[in-house]
């Protein structure tokens, strides 16, 4: 099988020829729906086991997937045939699941963010590393082939010195919550799109920056009608001084883009458009160079491929995950401090919240 993503052949190889990692899956929406997809396309992964709290949902999935539905997650967890478990449920219950299917020696995938607080994630790394087991964390658009690219142009020096960064990442369907589900409420959605969408940035922007040191947010009640707020805005500054800004709506139409000024190029992502390098001067006007192509969106989607296959290959490697509990953990610092700097009114240090 071949792939747009270079990095997942090699992993299917690591796997395809042992015995097949056998894995579990919880939440069954239309992420979940997007997961099983992709790993039915990984040689050498098979999802065997599915629940949701719907008895209906969990036969419907598992008809169409080819799986068993599980009477309760516990009976999962004790099935001694599954290796580890993918958690794609809503964020306040990710310590519960990940704690106990650590506690029955399951390697977990968990999508982001980690957790819905500071407290729960550190539960969540915790007890996998006293278990042993493997904490891989769902932050998969850093998989992206032109993201891939950038940083591959940011470590080679190709941009110049980076020294300033734009992000934005937003959709309209903040205006879809209903109030019988858990994105309605703050306490359960922190920051609102910027916990579900701009997360997503912040774990691009510090795998291409490095850490973010410092944060200013701001958030506001727009157009949804949710208790949420729908439109942010965050200055960030990070560890090596560059300065950004990172927008993230659920009111607008679809953005996915980052802007990193460098001092001999500026790189343009798009989602859609892919990467390209500008070059412009008042005198000669503008130079663009496209350097990579921009990623379908329809499923499966390649870098959910990508993270699966990857999370197979540490269970029977042993390797450590790209994006892991540590990580995941200060993502969702940046979140939460830009939450609580609208709430004070002044700029918030992460580690402020790291402790």
């Amino acid at each position: 099988m071949r792939t747009e993503l270079g990095e997942e052949d090699g992993l299917m190889k690591s796997i395809e020829s042992t015995r097949p990692v056998r894995l579990g899956l919880v939440g069954l929406g239309d992420w979940g729906e997007h997961v099983a997809q992709a790993a039915e396309r990984v040689p050498g992964v098979s999802i065997v086991a599915c629940y949701s709290r719907s008895p209906e949902r969990r036969a419907a999935f598992a008809q169409r997937h080819n799986c068993r539905p599980s009477p309760s997650y516990e009976a999962m967890l004790a099935d001694p045939e599954i290796e580890g478990v993918i958690i794609i449920t809503p964020n306040n219950a990710h310590r519960e699941q990940a704690t106990l299917a650590a506690s029955y020696g399951k390697h977990v995938l968990v999508t982001k963010p980690i957790a819905a607080t500071i407290e729960d994630g550190k539960a969540i790394i915790r007890a996998c590393a006293e278990a042993g087991v493997i904490l891989a964390v769902g932050h998969q658009s850093r998989r992206e082939p032109a993201l891939r690219r950038l940083k591959e142009l940011v470590d080679a020096g190709e941009l110049g010195q980076p020294v300033m960064v734009e992000a934005n990442i937003s959709t309209g369907r903040g205006t879809e919550i209903g109030p019988t589900e858990w994105r309605w409420r703050r306490d359960e959605c922190p920051g609102g799109p910027l916990i579900q969408l701009g997360i997503h940035h912040v774990d691009t922007l510090q795998h291409l920056l490095g850490p973010i040191r410092c944060v200013q947010g701001w958030q506001r009640r727009a157009v949804v009608q949710a208790e949420i707020d729908d439109v942010t805005g965050t200055l960030l500054e990070f560890e090596n001084g560059i300065l950004g800004y990172l927008g993230s709506a659920y009111s607008s139409s679809q953005a996915c883009w980052i802007k990193l000024y460098g001092t001999r190029y500026v790189a343009h992502y798009d989602q859609h458009l892919g990467l390209t390098l500008s070059q412009d001067t008042w005198a000669g006007g503008p130079v663009r160079r496209q350097v990579a192509n921009g990623m379908s969106l329809q499923w499966p989607i390649l870098t959910m491929q990508e993270e699966v296959a990857e999370f197979a290959a540490c269970i029977r490697t042993g390797k450590a995950p790209e994006i892991d509990g540590a990580q995941a953990l200060r993502n969702l610092a940046v979140v939460l401090a830009a939450v609580r700097s609208h709430e004070t009114g002044r700029p918030v240090m992460v580690d402020e919240l790291l402790g």
